[in-house]
């Protein structure tokens, strides 16, 4: 039911919103690792010896995902026939305005490249809909008495999505740099890179270019030292970039003053902006992720180990 107060605080429902508007693009991605292209490359020098698969399996006759969509499907369409019945409408599935919606957030936050034709060729799903129409509830969803439960559910399944196309040994590397001509300019290619634990090079999956895994680690790492993030984002930074720490010693560095602050991050009608003071409840301490991978250093060449 709805209630009168906000039950999650503020940056809690951007979290929400932000993880529901994410669902088209993760499923787009997805199409795309099943047509065979969610591999990078080899884990040695040379070319693959054979085309990929026209799509991947996991398990018998089960294509990739499977699982994850069928649950982030019975969670977002669920959640969206409760607050649709709660407020005595009916979500605007196959609306044209809402397809075009959906269609346009077929891109990953940040990306500047638009997903592969195959997924562009894939008309909107219903989950997809269901997830911008609920997206577009803020206000209805901050209200309800079970926003707790519903971001709870939402996150697992969006987690739950990501892993089945990202695999958590296939780490992010940043962007493909390769230039090609357009006839008009030069362009990057701007594919993402990403390459499996112990692999000493891996491939652009849109140009096949090949990059050598420990540079771009190291150039991913010179262009994010100097950012400021909240713990639970350097929580998963540090597990990519390394070395990792649990969530208990982030918090007791910050606790203990060994890892300092060095602002606020707040989020209005305006967007995120770091400041250097509190200005609402809402806003979350941030810290400069080189000082907590310095940290981590050294603790774990102290400790023999992990920082963890």
């Amino acid at each position: 039911m709805l209630g009168y107060n906000a039950a999650l605080c503020r940056a809690c429902i951007d979290e929400l919103v932000e993880q529901l508007l994410r669902v088209p693009a993760l499923m787009a991605e997805l199409t795309t690792t099943r047509a065979g292209l969610g591999r990078s490359g080899p884990a040695s020098g040379g070319r693959p010896s054979e085309p990929p698969l026209p799509i991947r399996v996991a398990g018998r006759d089960r294509l990739l995902g499977a699982s994850a969509v069928q649950r982030l499907e019975t969670t977002v369409i669920g959640w969206a026939r409760v607050l649709a019945e709660e407020l005595g409408v009916t979500p605007a599935v196959g609306i044209a305005y809402l397809v075009q919606l959906t269609q346009d957030r077929r891109r990953l936050p940040g990306s500047t490249v638009r997903p592969d034709a195959a997924a562009l060729a894939t008309p909107v799903t219903a989950v997809e809909q269901a997830a911008v129409w609920l997206a577009h509830h803020r206000r209805e969803l901050a209200q309800h008495e079970a926003v707790r439960e519903l971001a709870r559910d939402i996150r697992d399944v969006v987690a739950e999505l990501g892993r089945a196309i990202w695999p958590a040994e296939r780490q992010y590397l940043g962007l493909c740099a390769t230039l090609y001509d357009t006839g008009a300019e030069e362009v990057a290619c701007g594919q993402e890179l990403r390459a499996a634990a112990g692999e000493a090079y891996t491939y652009c999956r849109r140009c096949r270019a090949r990059y050598d895994v420990a540079a771009l680690k190291a150039e991913v790492v010179r262009g994010v030292d100097d950012r400021l993030y909240k713990i639970d984002d350097l929580l998963r930074i540090l597990t990519v970039l390394g070395p990792p720490v649990s969530r208990t010693t982030l918090y007791r560095w910050a606790r203990d003053r060994r890892l300092e602050p060095r602002g606020w991050q707040h989020t209005d009608e305006y967007g995120t902006r770091i400041t250097d003071h509190r200005i609402g409840a809402g806003d979350a301490q941030v810290y400069r992720l080189g000082d907590a991978r310095k940290l981590a250093a050294k603790d774990d060449e102290h400790e023999g180990g992990s920082a963890a």
